[in-house]
């Protein structure tokens, strides 16, 4: 009997052998490949032989489109979702070259073993070409959780027609998949915005476009489907995070809005323009009657970022209505200041919201679209901010004139002046509402604290991917190197502050 218990136990301690030694046999072999690339080891790497070099950068693709490479530098950007507990074998897609006569191989890297750190350091794997054991061509590969977005075609931006060919855009983990994506589609692009012009980083407007040259819808990054996209530069915001957060806070207090309207908000990307690396983009749904959904009986019209031309007050971008009526319409409010069809709820939110982001480029006419809906023979007005890139006390080195300190009123804090006084004459507790809704606003959730992980997450997602210095590297640094993170976080709780003292609000807790 006991001869057979200890038969018995080496018979299980072998197979437990034999079932790790298959484990560590697959785990080697899963952590020697990337992407279905092999990694070479140490004495393999040794040996290689380096030849002439050889122009194949067309020939190597990311699942069955061209990778997105920077050509100059020879680095390819790869997206994937990567975060502190990814391993090799976890990662999507493959890596691979269409001549049968070449091979693509990694050099042994231990940064492989850690990929998360590798990728918020930027660091770069080296991806060799060889061609019967020889390497005829060497790479650098830069992982990022950010999507990649790739531009290629003809053309010129600085044009009206602009540039045409293929948009390809790799997201890691797709929101309207929940897994990675790739996408492609014919499109046409140009610059987007008039201070676009005098800036070294373009915005662009993005057309996808099918291939007789028809607009096409597309999802990208779970936004919704549309045929006409933002590639917002941000050139003027050398931390990146104003847009995306305010939008974050406009968000937030439409969450308790009798009368909620969208704003354009959108998803970073890393854009390579006809080979050649652009930094950190955000992807923005325009704002238009498909994004908001328009009907018949609506008006849209963005406000003139300069002085407008004598026959018109606004940019009309939706009507079906005669000239005679939008003139009609955009005279009342701007010129005569009439309140009466003003949406209010919709106007106090829009007030707080300028307030709590110190919105100055967003206080007058410019950088707002206007929504009339009208109703038979009456009609109301609501409010829709874009374009918030000067949020949250932009200018602190006095470069641009616009410096505003956190308790500062009125400037920078209410829009329209003659407006808000014309509001105030027919609701002559206008003060108390705004009051009022302010703390539903800071009871519901809207605080310094909300705000400042809106930030963190927004930092976070430039940090860890690597984007960040990468944009940095690619631009530099508009503002003196004034524009700090953590400046940001003392402006954005004095804001609140000065604001809460404003208002007179006390927590409900309290």
């Amino acid at each position: 009997m006991a001869n057979y218990k200890i038969f018995r136990c080496a018979i299980l301690i072998a197979a437990a052998l034999a079932l790790l030694g298959t484990f560590c046999f697959f785990y080697h072999q899963e952590q020697s490949m990337c992407m279905g690339v092999k990694i070479l080891s140490e004495k393999e790497y040794s040996i290689l032989q380096y030849g002439a070099p050889e122009n194949v950068d067309s020939l190597i693709f990311q699942d069955s489109v061209p990778v997105a490479m920077d050509t100059e530098s020879a680095t390819i950007y790869v997206s994937q979702d990567i975060d502190e507990t990814t391993y090799l074998a976890e990662l999507s897609g493959i890596l691979n070259i269409t001549n049968g006569g070449y091979s693509l191989v990694f050099a042994p890297d231990d940064s492989f073993s850690d990929l998360f750190s590798a990728m918020g350091e930027g660091h770069r794997f080296k991806l060799l070409v060889t061609k019967k054991g020889v390497c005829c061509k060497e790479y650098q590969v830069i992982f990022t959780n950010l999507p990649v977005l790739r531009l290629s075609g003809t053309g010129d931006i600085f044009t009206e027609s602009g540039a045409s060919g293929m948009v390809v855009v790799w997201t890691p983990m797709d929101p309207d998949t929940g897994k990675y994506s790739v996408k492609t589609s014919d499109a046409q692009w140009h610059i987007r915005g008039g201070s676009s012009q005098g800036l070294a980083k373009k915005s662009l407007k993005l057309n996808i476009r099918d291939e007789s040259g028809n607009k096409r819808n597309m999802t990208l990054c779970g936004m919704g489907e549309d045929d006409d996209w933002i590639l917002n530069a941000m050139a003027a915001d050398d931390l990146k995070i104003r847009e995306a957060t305010v939008g974050s806070v406009w968000q937030k207090i439409q969450e308790t809005s009798v009368n909620p309207q969208k704003m354009s908000y959108g998803m970073y990307v890393e854009v390579i323009s006809n080979d050649n690396y652009q930094g950190i983009y955000l992807l923005q749904r325009r704002i238009d009657e498909k994004y908001l959904e328009l009907k018949s009986n609506h008006i849209l019209c963005k406000g003139w970022t300069y002085a407008p031309p004598e026959d018109s007050i606004f940019e009309v971008k939706h009507c079906i209505y005669s000239t005679d009526l939008q003139q009609k319409l955009a005279i009342e409010y701007y010129e005569h200041s009439d309140p009466q069809h003003i949406q209010l709820d919709n106007w106090i939110d829009v007030n707080i919201l300028v307030q709590a982001c110190c919105l100055p480029d967003n206080a007058g006419l410019k950088n707002m679209y206007y929504l009339w809906t009208i109703h038979q023979e009456n009609y109301t007005l609501s409010l829709i901010p874009w374009d918030t890139d000067m949020a949250f006390g932009y200018g602190w080195d006095n470069s641009t004139g616009v410096t505003y300190e956190p308790d500062e009123y009125p400037s920078g804090c209410r829009i329209n002046r003659s407006e808000y006084l014309a509001l105030q004459n027919i609701y002559t507790n206008l003060e108390t509402m705004i009051a009022d809704r302010w703390t539903q606003l800071r009871d519901s959730g809207l605080s310094a604290e909300y705000v400042l992980a809106s930030v963190e997450i927004h930092k976070n997602q430039l940090i860890d991917s690597g984007a960040y210095n990468r944009d940095i590297e690619c631009w530099g640094i508009r503002n003196n190197n004034a524009d700090t993170f953590e400046k940001l976080y003392v402006y954005i709780d004095e804001r609140f502050m000065a604001l809460d003292s404003y208002y007179e609000y006390s927590p409900c807790c309290e």
